[in-house]
């Protein structure tokens, strides 16, 4: 335990410290964060007044343009984060990184980057589905989520490098799934039995934000004004605690891609820590 979490640390330290020489890769997902919210509000309009009016016809069609508006916010993030995926490449490899490249090179292949979109979408529900709204007995909402978990971790694992293919060597999005699914099992085999050794570096604003949010809640009965405050407060650091997470998340695929395809060891990583990246059994 105490090696794995040595492990964990080091991948940890050398992705952020990859990260904190190229501040320039959060502009990525700060821009898609900022075009989805305003996606959210032009879209949550028409839907609010569509089902407010109540017409069998009319929820239908603010359910389809809610699932429409879903899908485009997809897109936004996968489009950011193939630029970002591009990018990061550069960046591992010691070249100049430039930010409209990036961009250029998503927009380049955005039809197999809309089509992985819409299928993480899909998988996305289908685990949503099977972890159900929380209601029966225990022992069965206990299940399901450990079921949509393990499946979810899985499936996070198999399609890791998805978007690197799509995005460095021009791969189809089907292409891109086999590939990965295939480079996954070669290197790690099937005993995968739990994520990317990346710790968290990110406590020390995931703990404040949930008791922001905490104190939120009981400050409010009290004061609706600080209660409010608090909790947009604590909402603001889980939103930036994951912008920081998912490009630190992305620059480490990024590295390991290139490891499982090249055998180039990048941005400082070695062989040895990149392929003790994915924990297996034994």
């Amino acid at each position: 335990m105490v090696g794995n979490w040595s492990e964990s640390r080091a991948l940890t330290h050398k992705a952020w410290s990859v990260l904190g020489s190229n501040r320039a890769l959060l502009s990525f997902p700060i821009l898609a964060a900022l075009i989805n919210v305003v996606l959210i509000i032009v879209i949550a309009i028409p839907v609010v007044v569509l089902l407010v009016i109540g017409t069998w016809v009319t929820i239908v069609l603010g359910i389809v343009i809610a699932v429409a508006g879903l899908y485009l916010t997809q897109i936004v993030a996968m489009i950011a984060k193939g630029g970002m995926v591009s990018c990061a490449d550069e960046a591992l490899s010691g070249r100049p990184m430039a930010l409209g490249t990036g961009w250029k090179r998503s927009f380049a292949r955005f039809g197999d980057v809309a089509q992985w979109a819409f299928i993480s979408m899909v998988v996305g529900a289908l685990l949503g589905a099977i972890r159900g709204n929380g209601q029966g007995n225990i022992a069965g909402v206990i299940l399901r989520n450990v079921v949509a978990a393990a499946a979810g971790v899985a499936w996070s694992i198999i399609t890791l490098f998805v978007l690197p293919a799509i995005i460095l060597d021009g791969s189809g999005v089907i292409a891109a799934i086999k590939s990965s699914a295939s480079v996954v099992k070669q290197r790690w085999g099937t005993q995968i039995t739990g994520g990317i050794r990346i710790a968290g570096r990110l406590l020390f604003l995931i703990l404040p934000a949930i008791a922001l949010v905490l104190g939120g809640v009981f400050a409010i009965q009290v004061s609706v004004i600080a209660g409010a405050v608090l909790f947009v407060l604590g909402f603001i650091l889980i939103i930036v605690a994951g912008l920081l997470g998912s490009t630190v998340r992305t620059i480490f695929s990024v590295a390991l891609y290139r490891f499982v395809t090249t055998g180039q060891a990048l941005g400082g990583f070695t062989p040895q820590e990149l392929q003790a990246a994915v924990r297996t059994r034994g």
